[in-house]
């Protein structure tokens, strides 16, 4: 065998092997997905103008939030 047919032969070697570790790569990534392979449908939120204007009460008074028991 001459040089240049080695270094072909070396090269397709080399572009063998990255392919198919690529390809186990690939492959590999999805073994950590559970549940079905689909997109969720989108959740639909409120309009601005529906939202409350003004904030709730707090549940507990401040003053007595801050007395020490």
């Amino acid at each position: 065998m001459s040089k240049t047919s080695t270094r072909t032969t070396m090269a397709a070697r080399a572009a063998s092997a990255l392919l198919l570790a690529g390809a186990s790569a690939a492959l590999l990534i999805g073994c950590g997905q559970r549940g079905p392979l689909y997109l969720p449908a989108r959740q639909q939120t409120t309009p601005p103008s529906t939202a409350p204007t003004t904030p709730a009460a707090p549940a507990i008074p401040a003053s007595a939030a801050s007395t020490p028991r």
